[in-house]
């Protein structure tokens, strides 16, 4: 996920709970470089660590583009675990915007 990406959701970070959902971020980076970005962007939603790769592994979104990377991803699970919608990006500009985010919220609530 870009900087802009996180800068975005953080800002719709109340709408999406107003829908009675919660932000959680995954990251595969260390440690120092994910908090300079929560310090510096201010993220008011959780990051999960997964230096391991495992997280990322498990939901198959790691080395999709070849690149032994985590693949950008945004997925909407559930309160039983069940992924109800996913986007995981085609290259490193393929970024799912906030607002599809906001609308797929919106019809699953419904």
């Amino acid at each position: 996920m870009c900087r802009d990406q996180l800068v975005e959701l953080n800002e719709s970070y109340e709408d999406i709970k107003a829908l009675n959902a919660e932000i959680v971020a995954v990251s595969t980076d260390n440690l120092a470089d994910s908090q300079w970005v929560i310090d510096n962007v201010g993220l008011e939603y959780p990051i999960l660590y997964d230096p391991e790769i495992t997280t990322v592994a498990d939901y198959g979104v790691f080395n999709l583009l070849g690149d032994e990377l985590a693949t950008s991803s945004t997925f909407l699970i559930d309160t039983n675990g069940v992924i109800r919608w996913f986007h995981a990006a085609e290259d490193l500009e393929d970024q799912v915007p906030t607002s599809t985010v906001l609308e797929q919220l919106r019809l699953l609530e419904s």
